[in-house]
Formats: structure tokens, sequence, C-alpha cells
């Protein structure tokens, strides 16, 4: 981010789309916009939520919910640019050594592995408390009823965030503009005019992915729940309302 901009004057895509998976983690906390979808351990750095700055927020009590700061926000970031370089990567590779190889079955193979990954990682933070799922569909559910269970459209759902990425980082022209920013430069207005609609476009698709891919559809399945582990008092701050 800091390092292009310096030397060009400009933030790069690379740059944009770090801010945008900053932006991005705003809107995690839809998560407990209905119904609690997971809960994060308590041990870990944070300072709720931000919950009641949302005119409207649906959720009760929803900024006392514990938002893991330092690791959530990164995973944004991470899973947003830092898959994008790696996805991009196998796409430049499969390219060059399946060149006959359509579009549509490089990025599903992009997506397998990127699903792949993280349904290691997510065990492996399911595994060791870092959060838990509380309210999945037990029929869609790896391990239902524990603590460490998983929902099998997470996974997917994590991996269409990533491919989203992947995409915009994918489009990019010898000018540095991707698909969502290519305009910009048409624009009757000075450089940083030009530059700050180009910002907020690439922030206003990371926050379009996240919505789309992730938030939207869990939030959903997550009110079509029935399997609720019974939670240990650092992975349950503020989600119930006072209720057992």
């Amino acid at each position: 981010l800091v390092k292009p901009w310096l030397r060009n004057g400009v933030p790069s895509l690379d740059g944009k789309m770090f801010l945008g998976g900053v932006f991005a983690s705003t809107l995690d906390i839809i998560f407990h916009a209905f119904n609690p979808t997971w809960a994060m351990n308590a041990y870990a750095w944070a300072f709720g939520t931000w919950a009641n700055f949302f005119p409207g927020f649906p959720g009760v009590d929803a900024e006392k919910v514990q938002w893991g700061l330092l690791w959530c926000l990164p995973a944004y970031i991470w899973l947003g640019i830092g898959a994008a370089i790696v996805g991009c990567g196998i796409l430049r590779q499969l390219r060059h050594r399946f060149p006959r190889l359509n579009t549509v079955a490089m990025y599903c193979i992009v997506q397998l592995t990127f699903m792949l990954l993280f349904a290691c990682l997510a065990t492996f933070w399911n595994r060791t408390e870092v959060y838990t799922y509380v309210s999945v569909p037990s029929g869609l559910t790896l391990w239902y009823g524990k603590t460490y269970q998983l929902p099998l459209y997470e996974p997917f759902c994590i991996a269409a965030y990533c491919l989203g990425y992947t995409w915009l980082r994918d489009s990019v022209d010898d000018k540095g503009r991707c698909a969502v920013d290519r305009e910009a430069d048409q624009l009757n207005a000075g450089r940083f005019v030009r530059e700050l609609m180009s910002t907020l476009a690439v922030c206003g698709f990371a926050a379009f992915t996240t919505l789309v891919a992730y938030q939207i559809p869990f939030t959903w399945l997550s009110m079509t729940g029935d399997s609720h582990p019974v939670l240990p008092s650092y992975l349950q701050p503020g989600l119930y309302c006072g209720q057992p």
C-alpha cells in the first residue's frame, strides 16, 4: 500500500484492494443482525463492535459482542488481496500449462483450491476455539452439536469471497486499471479526484463481494440453524441477551 503510493504518487490496485479489505471488515457485524452466527473467543484483544453506529441495526446488544480485532480484521485483508495474489498465480500457471482450458474451468479450479485451503484453516481455528459457529443447519454441518462444528458452506462462501478479489485483480490492464475503475481516466477531473473515485470503486466492489458471497448467505443460513452447541463462558459474551 505505502511504497507504491510514495513511489508513484497514487496507490496501486493491490493497495486499493488492501483498503477494500479494511472497509469490508466493517460489514462483519452483520453476523449478529438477526441471529447469532458465530462467537469469537473473549480472550482475544477486542473492543466490542460498531453495531450501534449502524442506523436501525436489529441485533440486540450487538455492540457488546466480542470481535477479534487482531485476527478478524487482518483476515478480511489477506483473504482478499492475499488470496487474489495466490489466485492470480494459479491462473497464470494454468494458462501457461493448459492454454486450451477455458476461463470458467480455470476459475473453478481456483475456487476448489481456496475451498480446500480454508476448510483446513477453519477446522484449525474451530478446534483451537479462536471462534465457533453457534447456529448452523445440522444437515449441512460436520461434527454438528460440538463447539468445533463446521458448516460445509463456510469454505464455499469464503472461497467465493477470495475468488471475487482474484477476478478483480485478474482483470487489470497495462495501465493498472481493473474492471470496476477502468473509466476513471475518462473523468474530467484532476488526478486526485480520479484516484479517489478509483479507490471508492474498488472498496465498493469489496463491500459488494463481502455481502453477496459471504454475509448474506451465511446470515440467512444461520437463521435456519438447529445445531446449537453448549458453549464455554469465554465463547458466549453477550450472545443470548441474558437468556440461558
